[in-house]
């Protein structure tokens, strides 16, 4: 086997090899009527290669092609000449190539079957096992019409199936898009006919992009967010999509969209040696998904750009360039780095109906850049997002016209005057101890009620009822101090003056004395603890984990260790929290009594060198998938989940509803996205976990589904690690607010 330039023949021959101008190679040779040809690619010379191209012999020249685009010095390949009468199997789907290169009789200048495709074909009204440019136009659907998958819209597309996992061999087939829009109609053909692991299957789509001023056309892969976004899955894909589509010539491109694009960003050197190219719809280099639109929604604001720690006001249209740690209220989030669906910001936009999206180079977005520092109208759709510019009135009146009209008193129940174990307590609990503990309280109680084993949840735990976070307010005299600072009118009228106030009374909190009678029950409580052991210390207040109101992030746990003395002092930080600017704001603009906002306080043993940690909610917002419903964030260790930047990009898992506990199916998790922080090819949710993880998170749905008395459109996020005893713990669950 020679270099590019030549070739080598197992038999002696004479062989001419010639680029095209696009880039892809031609093989030119003598042939033998009983015969037939077979043309193998690799990158090695070492390697026996891929076959790419087989053709009859003829008396005349014959012609095989290696449609890859391939850069000269790097691809080495094989031609073999095979006896008609000797022929082999290349795709193992048990009809001789000899048999599937012969012309059709019913279909002249058509083979009978396809030498590189082992699935049975399908009836041509549903689709074909390869796409000739005569179906390319029958099948594929026209401008104009919307695509499921973003970035599409607007281009002629085609729907496409993997199958690498398909026995005898790895295949492919393309739908008639015209009749099955979504693969799952299609899907439901295949079952009578074909047999086939339903989980392991990729569903693509395939856009045609036209040239302009003289460039070349293009037509883009890509997989639809569900799909494994695994580098092997977008080369088998390149490879099957290449050789079964006989009018590709060079012209085939990966187009990486929303979260499934990130493969390219850590397996760039893999696709550049194989010669894979990357088409990116506005500079055709490589890079990250240019869009994602992470909370659909409308907003007029002020739009101004913010580093992560600089301070929005609810009037403003946010662009961050890098994630934040908390999110105040303002009108709308734009961000220049990549979020996930379940990260705090995401989190807070759906709680406060705020639209946001990723905007690869935002501030520098032609759309964007010219509006910086003006009032807007910012819309975000699940393709793309529009901007415009607007007065400071229509801001206004926007503004009143979202904001509740009368004031809200949560429940605040101080007659639960004892700290208590959370087995004494249970969902309905929650007006004296807060959502987050009872909430907790129900999981360990009811156990065995919901068929999850005991250990899941956290051993032991207790509650601090709102009573002691009352008593001590009044024992050191800080609610007055507080109706003082709210006077002022300073503190009212600028946000800097208010974040230094809150920020005094979070330490007078902290330093405040605690009566003797609630230090010595927290003393009871740490001593209830084994010797040695971290206890976690968790906000739960009244005024959040609510249907309609998760207020996740807006106060602060902490964890208390063994050489930081008497357990108030964790207590107190805890408490302290209740006040921070966030929370502050996030009340005042909902017309929240702060007076009747109240802290207690979830403690149970702190999780150390966990493997993983994560989050999971009983929905998705990804179009069609299929049976997997549920979305899962993981991460390594105590890596953040919730707030990931670009150096730490969480794992990204679907995860099936029809667990154990409804029809016995536990089909494997589907890879969205992969972690950045664990090496190519590693998971950190393992299929068996994830699957245990789904059938858990339906069970607790059903479960608070009744306890809340709601029905459908209910869903329930929650927290859990995985120990370095690869134990699965699940440590909270609260109410999805969508």
């Amino acid at each position: 086997m020679l270099s590019l330039g030549t070739a080598w023949a197992e038999e002696e021959n004479h062989i001419e090899v010639r680029a095209s101008e696009q880039g892809t190679m031609e093989i030119r040779l003598q042939g033998k009527e009983n015969c037939y040809y077979i043309l193998y690619r690799s990158l090695d010379l070492r390697e026996p290669g891929d076959p790419v191209e087989m053709a009859l012999g003829r008396e005349n020249e014959v012609l095989l092609k290696d449609r890859f685009r391939s850069e000269p010095g790097r691809v080495f390949y094989r031609v073999r000449e095979l006896s008609l009468d000797a022929s082999e199997d290349t795709d193992g789907d048990g009809i001789l190539d000899a048999k599937e290169l012969l012309p059709n009789l019913f279909v002249p200048d058509r083979p009978n079957g396809n030498v590189f495709n082992p699935i049975k074909n399908v009836r041509a009204m549903h689709g074909s096992y390869v796409l000739t440019q005569e179906l390319w136009d029958e099948y594929s659907v026209r401008p104009g019409t919307q695509a499921i998958t973003p970035g599409l819209a607007g281009s002629a597309f085609l729907k496409f199936l993997g199958l690498p996992n398909y026995d005898p061999g790895p295949a492919l087939l393309f739908l008639n898009t015209k009749r099955h829009r979504l693969h799952g109609d299609f899907i439901d053909v295949l079952r009578g006919t074909h047999s086939f692991n339903e989980n392991a299957l990729l569903r693509g789509e395939m856009a045609w992009i036209p040239g302009v001023g003289g460039e070349e056309d293009w037509y883009v892969f890509n997989l639809q967010p569900g799909n494994t976004p695994s580098f092997e899955h977008v080369r088998f894909l390149y490879h099957a999509l290449t050789k079964n589509m006989p009018f590709i010539d060079g012209n085939l491109a990966y187009q990486p969209i929303d979260a499934s694009g990130l493969v390219y960003l850590r397996d760039q050197h893999l696709f550049e040696r194989e010669g894979i190219p990357i088409w990116s719809r506005e500079e055709r280099r490589p890079g990250f998904y240019d869009y994602a639109s992470l909370n659909p929604g409308e907003a007029y604001g002020l739009l101004r750009v913010f580093d992560a720690d600089e301070r929005p006001t609810i009037l403003d249209v946010a662009l961050y360039r890098q994630l934040p740690n908390d999110v105040p209220l303002l009108r709308g989030i734009i961000t220049e780095t990549p979020q996930t669906p379940l990260s705090h910001v995401n989190l807070r936009a759906i709680q406060n109906h705020n639209p946001n999206a990723y905007v690869r180079e935002a501030s520098h977005h032609p759309k964007i850049k010219p509006l910086i520092g003006k009032y807007v109208h910012y819309v975000v759709h699940a393709n793309g997002f529009e901007i415009r510019e607007v007065t400071k009135e229509e801001v206004e009146a926007n503004l009143v016209s979202i904001r509740p009209e009368e004031a809200q008193i949560p429940p605040r129940d101080l007659s639960q005057k004892a700290i208590l174990a959370l087995e004494a307590l249970g969902f309905h609990s929650s007006t004296s101890v807060g959502a987050k503990a009872a909430n907790v309280a129900e999981l360990m109680t009811a156990a065995e009620k919901m068929r999850i084993p005991r250990e899941v949840f956290p051993e032991m735990g207790y509650a601090v009822p709102f009573y002691f976070y009352d008593a001590f307010m009044r024992h050191n005299g800080l609610y007055e101090k507080v109706r003082a600072m709210m006077a002022s009118a300073e503190f009212e009228g600028d946000s800097v003056v208010r974040a230094e106030a809150l920020k005094d009374l979070r330490r007078e909190i902290k330093d405040g004395a605690m009566p003797n009678w609630m230090l010595d029950e927290l003393s009871a409580v740490q001593a209830a603890f084994p010797p040695g052991q971290g206890i976690r210390c968790r906000s739960s207040t009244n005024n959040e984990d609510l249907p309609g109101f998760n207020g996740a992030g807006l106060y602060a746990s902490f964890t208390h260790h063994p050489d930081e003395g008497h357990l108030s002092k964790s207590v107190k930080q805890v408490f302290a929290s209740l006040w921070n600017f966030l929370a502050f704001e996030h009340r005042e603009f909902y017309r929240v009594d702060h007076f009747q906002a109240a802290m207690g306080v979830l403690m149970h043993p702190n999780y150390e060198d966990e493997m993983a940690n994560g989050v999971a909610v009983s929905k998705h917002h990804f179009g069609e998938i299929g049976i997997h419903p549920y979305y899962a964030n993981t991460q390594v260790g105590e890596d953040l989940v919730t707030n990931p930047g670009i150096a730490s990009r969480p794992e990204e898992v679907l995860l099936s509803a029809e667990g154990r506990s409804v029809r016995g199916v536990s089909p494997d998790p589907i890879r969205f996205a992969p972690s950045n922080q664990v090496p190519f090819g590693e998971v950190i949710l393992t299929d068996s976990d994830g699957r245990t993880l789904a059938d858990y998170l339906s069970r607790i749905v059903s479960h608070f589904r009744r306890l809340y008395g709601v029905g459908a459109g209910f869903a329930m996020e929650i927290e859990f690690k995985i120990t370095r005893e690869e134990a699965l713990i699940i440590k909270q669950a609260r109410p999805w607010v969508d």
